[in-house]
């Protein structure tokens, strides 16, 4: 179970242990995605609805966030933390759609 303090420290900590699919997606292991897919898309549709009030709409934001992803290979550029890039990706694009 996932929860979101304030701060969102919890949310950045859920997503710790995604060193390893990114490294996988960078070799162009295209099961790393499905993985990473499964795995996040629901927790990131809820942490959305906090920005933007419908679930629905959340769901939109994280399906196109995933598409972005994978279809400009944005995990190429990413040199940090996919968490937190997942983490900025939903909130920025969660508070461009209010």
């Amino acid at each position: 179970m996932y929860f979101f303090s304030e701060n969102n420290e919890q949310f950045v900590k859920s997503f710790s242990g995604l060193s390893e699919i990114l490294v996988k997606l960078k070799k162009g292991d295209a099961s790393a995605y499905k993985i990473l897919f499964d795995q996040y898309y629901d927790i990131l549709c809820v942490y959305s609805v906090r920005y933007c009030d419908s679930y629905d709409m959340a769901q939109d934001i994280v399906q196109d966030i995933f598409v972005d992803f994978w279809n400009e290979k944005r995990y190429l550029k990413i040199e940090d933390s996919l968490g937190a890039y997942l983490h900025r990706a939903v909130r920025n694009n969660s508070v461009v759609e209010m």
